[in-house]
């Protein structure tokens, strides 16, 4: 069957994607590692690959982290994850400058459940077997659901927070087996 003109731009109907379709890993910026590494490897299964690690620029100037983030990084400890299809989790636990909290969005018509207005990513969904069972681990643990459970056809899904702010989707499906051919 062809493909319309409409889905050309589809890296699914491209014949050779411009760029890999892999993704390697997500930062995410914690205040407390070790309870993040707790939640996350409790909650959502996500391997903790070795220790954390602290990092002082006054003690090791030259590691690609200070190159990259500039002279204001003074001191960082840094965990290493892994998700069930090898994607990483790098927890980020900056001690110098220290970690800011997010601050809750507020809408003009009242709070909203979570900053998904705003620029840059909102969210991060993983895969799961069972999203009910997900979501009451997730409370379980601290963390708290957004909205409620969906049905996505067949599938389900929801939105959870982790109790640092962090949005998660959690869905029962492979994005690809949801979204190809639709």
């Amino acid at each position: 069957m062809a493909h319309s003109d409409s889905h050309s731009h589809c890296a699914n109907c491209s014949p050779q994607p411009v760029l890999p379709r892999v993704v390697n890993h997500i930062g995410i910026s914690v205040p407390d590692i070790d309870a993040a590494i707790k939640f996350y490897s409790e909650s959502f299964g996500i391997k903790c690959l070795r220790e954390s690690n602290t990092y002082s620029a006054a003690k090791s100037p030259s590691i690609p982290i200070f190159k990259i983030y500039g002279a204001a990084l003074k001191e960082v400890r840094v965990a290493y994850m892994t998700s069930g299809n090898g994607v990483g989790i790098e927890l980020f636990q900056f001690i110098d400058p220290v970690h800011e909290p997010k601050q809750p969005y507020k809408h003009p018509e009242g709070d909203l459940p979570f900053d998904y207005p705003r620029s840059g990513f909102f969210h991060v969904a993983l895969t799961v077997p069972s999203v009910e069972q997900a979501v009451e681990r997730v409370k379980e643990l601290g963390g708290k659901i957004v909205g409620e459970v969906v049905e996505l056809g067949k599938n389900k899904a929801a939105y959870i927070q982790d109790p640092w702010g962090n949005v998660f989707e959690m869905i029962d499906n492979s994005f690809e087996c949801l979204f190809a051919n639709t």
